[in-house]
């Protein structure tokens, strides 16, 4: 697994003709500064309608949203000027929304988006907010674009108590090329995707230091983290949460559930797909928690030269029930330097090359094969503890190999029993075996078992011929096929 990066945030001046409100300064891109201007409603919904601003349609300056009454800000349209900054509800106590339901809108190049800071409840929606509709967001599908021209912030980046939430469900697209942050500073923040595509450049955190908690519910549209950055869920002691159920997640750089300090990081996967192009850790760094439930979905693990870890340098769990996880690249380890735990049952199925259990020394890992199945080409054990418990999984080989099972400090066959489908291969295990229950041994090809086992379950060869089982050593069983 890669080392641990430490990296800090680059706070901001805001400008305008408001006083600052971060503390360090990055220079913003933008060629001339104007007068900020402040939402009224005083006439209408329309963002275009310079009377409904103190200062006119903003232009060269930050445009900011603290109230929704007497009337709500709606984007129908391209806006007549692009702002600086955009900011909805950034100031404590202030409750505001912003509607943007078709036309292209963004902030000024290098520029930021804040929904909900220094104490403020903000709610911005990409959506068609006259219709309903939508499983997270609750609003029909619209057709607007923003592009945010630097990081965006939903709950948090100034003061604490601040509350964010973002709906989107659009024909168009949610851009932003820097920070995609859920919920910093503790705060609390929420996006809905529904429909739509996000495009996130930089860190996308989904939750962000302690005291924060950043929820992700997503049933369909797609999410791309591009740039060199990585995906979390909970990071730097902070709650993170992602519900997914549909849509696409597609992360090209390192993809974290939980890191660093005692945080929290829950997926709940049902269904949709993830496509993770480097590192998977689930569970990395201190003592924080970190679970995947996995009811449905596909989650493919790209690329070689990387793995997909269950308890890196944190604890962790997967329960998978259904679903498929799909290692075409990199190996899959349970506890590489703490405690895992995978919990492979019901029709989930788990694909890869090698699958090792507890693979450096002070790690504790543990496989529970209770159903679903398990391609695999070996399962081994490493310099850590490890179990695997055989419960009525059905592994299946994918090649030849004279140490399918191996160097597993614990394999206990349970009342399932060990079910192995050879696939056509010669495999053979010289491990020991303990526990009540069987073997079963289907498909062409054969099963040598050398080990000194001790399990008192019996041993079956269900093939389209069997032609002969025999007993080759003193502990060993030959199956083939």
């Amino acid at each position: 697994m890669k080392p641990k990066i430490n990296r800090s945030k680059f706070r901001r001046m805001n400008f305008g003709a408001s006083v600052v409100s971060a503390i360090t300064f990055c220079a913003s891109s933008s060629a001339s500064l104007g007068a900020a201007s402040t939402w009224t409603g005083a006439t209408s919904s329309d963002w275009n309608n310079a009377a409904n601003w103190t200062a006119g349609v903003p232009v060269g300056g930050n445009a900011t949203i603290n109230t929704s009454v007497p009337n709500v800000a709606v984007i129908s349209a391209n806006p007549s000027a692009t702002p600086v900054d955009i900011f909805v509800a950034n100031a404590g106590g202030s409750t505001a929304r912003l509607d943007q339901t078709a036309g292209t809108a963004g902030t000024g190049g290098g520029n930021w988006m804040f929904v909900g800071q220094n104490g403020g409840s903000g709610t911005f929606n990409l959506a068609n907010t006259s219709t309903s509709g939508g499983t997270f967001t609750g609003f029909g599908q619209g057709s607007g674009t923003m592009n945010v021209g630097g990081r965006l912030y939903i709950g948090g980046f100034g003061g604490s108590g601040s509350q964010g939430r973002v709906n989107v469900n659009t024909t168009g697209s949610l851009n932003v090329p820097g920070d995609f942050e859920i919920a910093t500073d503790n705060s609390t923040g929420i996006l809905n995707l529904d429909g739509g595509t996000i495009n996130a450049g930089g860190w996308f955190e989904i939750g962000n230091g302690t005291g924060s908690t950043g929820t992700l519910n997503m049933s369909g549209g797609t999410l791309n983290k591009a740039g060199g950055n990585h995906f979390i869920i909970g990071a730097n002691g902070a709650t993170g949460v992602a519900n997914v159920s549909g849509g696409t997640i597609n992360s090209n750089n390192e993809t974290w559930v939980a890191n660093n300090g005692g945080s929290n990081g829950t997926l709940n996967f049902s269904g949709g797909t993830i496509n993770s192009s480097s590192w998977v850790a689930i569970g990395r760094g201190g003592s924080a928690s970190s679970v995947v439930n996995m009811t449905g979905g596909t989650w493919n693990k790209l690329n070689a030269g990387s793995s997909f870890i269950v308890g890196a340098s944190g604890p962790a769990t997967m329960n998978q029930s259904a679903g498929l996880v799909d290692v075409q690249g990199g190996d899959t380890w349970i506890a590489e330097d703490n405690t895992g735990v995978y919990n492979l049952s019901g029709s989930g199925e788990l694909r890869g090359t090698i699958v090792q259990v507890g693979r450096n020394g002070g790690s504790n890992g543990t496989l529970h094969l209770d159903g679903g199945t398990l391609r695999v080409n070996q399962i081994i054990g490493g310099n850590g503890t490890d179990e695997v418990d055989f419960n009525g999984t059905q592994i299946v080989a994918k090649a030849a190999q004279a140490s399918f099972i191996n160097a597993v400090d614990t394999a206990s066959l349970q009342a399932g029993g060990l079910k192995i489908d050879s696939n056509g291969f010669a495999i053979a295990s010289s491990q020991s075996f303990s526990g009540t229950g069987g073997v079963t041994k289907t498909g062409a090809g054969s099963l040598t078992l050398t080990g000194a086992s001790t399990y008192t379950g019996t041993s079956a060869v269900n093939c389209w011929q069997a032609r002969h089982w025999d007993q080759r050593h003193q502990h060993g069983r030959r199956h083939h096929c």
